[in-house]
């Protein structure tokens, strides 16, 4: 009898100090948990009511957020601020020089040119640049002056080194010019052009040149047109000239 009673009374103890210890543990949990809302609430108290907090989850939550501002930046046709490289018209003028590319060279004597242009945009630095001009090419040779008039057609293929408003630029292309009128200071009257086919008056060559724009609007270039298929009864010659353009 006296064993039981021993046995009953150290069970009972080691309940007291089993509870006593598991709600301190209790007690101590549930502090850390107010205290844990209470530093929460603190931070969301100090940040302003118009900033989001977001957490970066690495490297490639850091790279969404560059691309994302590229594309606030950059927001026109292929990546390009449209700002700077839209798809524009414009109007271009030039002087230049004839080089005869047979026979004996004439005097020097300025030729011109006057017309438009669209500017169209096929990638950030690629654009095709189509034009029609009116040029008016000029020889002088034993004092007597010769002009040829034709209407000129240039498809140029323009490359821009960068994507500033500010840039060089190189293009290249074919062209095909149609004779339109001539005249000679010798004969003082234009010259009867009834007996040329259509064929007859077409020239066919290549431009080479380069430029540099200023502004989104201004350019300057200088070109070189080298003649592949001359007008029939005429010399073949280049003409290398240097043209200002505005773009509206």
């Amino acid at each position: 009898m006296y064993r039981l009673k021993s046995l009953l009374t150290a069970c009972f103890v080691c309940m007291v100090v089993q509870f006593g210890v598991f709600g301190q543990q209790k007690k101590k949990t549930t502090t850390s948990k107010v205290s844990k809302t209470a530093t929460t609430q603190s931070n969301t108290s100090s940040t302003p009511n118009n900033v989001s907090v977001k957490q970066s989850t690495g490297p490639q939550s850091n790279l969404q957020g560059f691309k994302a501002n590229k594309m606030s930046t950059r927001n026109g046709r292929f990546g390009v601020p449209e700002e700077i490289a839209p798809d524009r018209f414009g109007l271009r003028g030039g002087i230049g020089q004839v080089i005869l590319l047979e026979g004996e060279q004439t005097d020097l004597i300025p030729t011109f040119e006057i017309g438009a242009f669209a500017n169209i945009g096929f990638t950030s630095r690629s654009r095709f640049q189509p034009e029609i001009n009116y040029q008016s090419k000029a020889t002088k040779k034993n004092d007597i002056t010769s002009h040829v008039n034709t209407l000129n057609i240039p498809l140029l293929y323009q490359y821009r080194f960068g994507y500033d408003a500010k840039s060089f630029f190189i293009e290249v292309g074919p062209y095909a010019s149609y004779l339109t009128s001539t005249n000679s200071s010798s004969v003082n009257n234009t010259i009867d052009l009834s007996g040329l086919s259509f064929g007859d008056k077409v020239e066919v060559g290549a431009v080479v040149g380069a430029g540099y724009r200023f502004d989104k609007r201004w350019f300057v270039d200088l070109r070189a047109n080298y003649s592949l298929k001359k007008i029939k009864d005429f010399n073949n010659f280049t003409t290398v000239s240097l043209g200002v353009g505005y773009g509206f």
